[in-house]
């Protein structure tokens, strides 16, 4: 019992990249998202509101899944606790039916 509450620990641990893409989100939807051009000499712009929302969540999400890769590794552990618990409580409720 105490391994299964250590894993629901690192379970909800697990979705705290996901938080963490929502702050700069939110403060780039407020605060302006700059968007630097690529090549010298080309126009910059500065998103707010929504479009800020969609850049800012577009490169830190590829950032995080394909630079440094956080969230494939936390949606492989989401996916196998979620496969692992499930399978606990079938084992679980198929013994009670035995017993009664």
């Amino acid at each position: 019992m105490k391994n299964l509450n250590k894993l629901k620990i690192i379970f909800l641990i697990s979705f705290v990249p996901y938080i963490l893409l929502l702050i700069p989100a939110c403060y780039n939807a407020v605060f302006g998202y700059y968007d630097a051009p690529l090549l010298p000499g080309g126009a910059s712009q500065t998103y707010y509101g929504f479009e800020a929302v969609k850049y800012t969540i577009f490169w830190y999400g590829f950032i995080f899944s394909i630079i440094i890769p956080v969230f494939p590794i936390c949606v492989v552990y989401q996916i196998i606790y979620l496969i692992i618990t499930i399978n606990k409580k079938i084992r679980q409720h198929r013994i009670r039916l035995i017993l009664f």
